[in-house]
């Protein structure tokens, strides 16, 4: 019996047979039926191991020594007597260097035996991938060489986090070191076999308790990556059609627009999207006088004080929020996208879809005072706009407690499924107790900001 060194020493393709002439002359010794190597199965040998589920391993013998490697996942479990049964007896005395007309054998003899799906199909994958291994042994080239050449030098993989649950004490711990790993993509698992939320074990539709659970997993994990990491969500096939659409549209506001991506323009094309609308940004009112440079540590925007336009026609023009090219505004073009949204630009939209218009920011809810028309602001200009809530501040707003407060606002609602009222009621109580624990001000300022006008369900 040779071995894989004289095999190949026989063929006349050791050396120079990944350039291009040898790669040249591999086909030319291999296209015609008379000048192939001679090879033949005798044997197929199978092991079935339980790795990351059940899994099938392949194992084809030649005439030759020359051994091809396979393997299946995903039901595998019970292929090892379908391939060292029939379908063996459909490889032995055969060349492997035939892989398609092989394959093609076994799929079209076994199709009254479950050919077109399942266990079968696990078979043929494991075996065609032996003989592919083989075919490259054979002629001393990789395999995607003889499947059309190389595509490119690296590929991107996610990492199973197997972490999502905001619970876990040690998840950022686990999370951060994904991150610094350099993984640009992040996959979580949202499904729990065993959930108390779940009605029974066989019932495919999730409740509305297992939905907020998987929602508050995906908005954990989320806001912890920056946007260039990507997140996939696996659900494991546990659901049926209606929870995979439900859990679809409840993710749809993680789908989130920062820096550059955040513009005006991108704004006014895609706001109509989405039910809950979150506008973490540097918001404005033009009073008699701005105060020039907004606070430290506060969502104001500077830069804008100076004289009023006189008359201001419209008090829409008075609100905004600054978005992506705010801060170079004066090099805008007249009709172009300055990244000022003007509260008139916002009602001119149609936001009938949106639930929630989340405005973290400064200034947000106030508004010019026109006698017999009441506040002319952002406010309105969302409800104008269409969207049902609108949750806004009174005043400008500090970083810190603003992060906390809307933290606490999202929990009460996606965790504890408040209504839009009390949720925003028991975030501002949270961040009053936490102050007091820890010894800080509990002045209105920090805790007091946000208000909710629209529909308080």
């Amino acid at each position: 019996m040779s071995t894989r060194r004289s095999f190949l020493a026989g063929l006349g393709a050791a050396g120079g047979v990944l350039s291009l002439p040898g790669l040249a002359r591999a086909i030319q010794d291999t296209s015609s039926p008379y000048r192939r190597p001679k090879l033949k199965i005798t044997d197929v040998r199978t092991a079935q191991v339980m790795a990351h589920g059940h899994q099938v391993h392949v194992r084809i013998y030649t005439d030759q020594g020359l051994i091809g490697q396979g393997e299946a996942t995903d039901s595998a479990v019970g292929t090892p007597p379908l391939i060292q049964g029939p379908l063996k007896r459909m490889l032995v005395g055969q060349d492997p260097l035939n892989v398609d007309h092989l394959f093609e054998r076994m799929r079209t003899l076994g199709i009254f035996a479950g050919a077109q799906a399942g266990q079968y199909v696990t078979a043929l994958t494991g075996i065609e991938i032996a003989l592919w291994d083989l075919a490259g042994k054979a002629l001393g080239l990789p395999v995607y060489q003889l499947l059309g050449g190389k595509m490119r030098d690296k590929i991107r993989v996610y990492c199973d986090s197997q972490t999502e649950d905001p619970d876990d004490p040690q998840a950022k711990e686990k999370l951060g070191g994904i991150r610094d790993m350099g993984f640009t993509a992040v996959k979580i698992d949202v499904d729990e076999r065993d959930d108390p939320n779940r009605w029974d074990a066989v019932n495919w539709t999730a409740s509305n308790a297992e939905i907020d659970k998987m929602i508050r997993k995906i908005a954990f994990v989320r806001e912890f990556f920056p946007k260039r990491v990507d997140l996939a969500v696996d659900m494991h096939g546990r659901y049926d059609m209606t929870t995979g659409k439900r859990v679809a549209k409840e993710a749809e506001p993680f789908k989130l627009l920062l820096g550059p991506e955040a513009s005006e323009t991108t704004f006014k094309l895609s706001a109509h999207e989405y039910r809950v609308l979150h506008l973490a940004t540097h918001g404005f009112f033009l009073r008699d006088a701005c105060g020039g440079p907004a606070a430290g540590g506060t969502r104001g925007v500077g830069g804008l004080s100076g004289p009023l336009p006189v008359p201001v026609e419209n008090p829409l023009l008075l609100s905004g929020l600054a978005l992506a090219g705010a801060n170079r505004r004066a090099s805008a073009s007249a009709d172009g996208d300055d990244g000022i949204l003007t509260a008139e630009e916002v009602a001119g939209l149609d936001l009938s879809g949106v639930e929630w218009a989340v405005l973290s920011a400064c200034d947000t809810g106030v508004g010019e005072i026109a006698a017999g028309e009441g506040v002319f602001g952002l406010r309105r200009a969302f409800q104008i706009a269409g969207a049902r809530s609108v949750i806004m501040s009174l005043w400008s707003v500090e970083d810190q407690s603003t992060r906390a407060w809307m933290r606490a606002l999202y929990e009460g609602r996606f965790d504890r499924n408040r209504s839009t009222a009390d949720a925003a009621h028991e975030a501002s109580l949270a961040i009053l107790r936490d102050r007091r624990s820890k010894g800080l001000s509990t002045h209105p300022f920090y805790w007091a900001a946000f208000v909710v006008a629209g529909d308080w369900r």
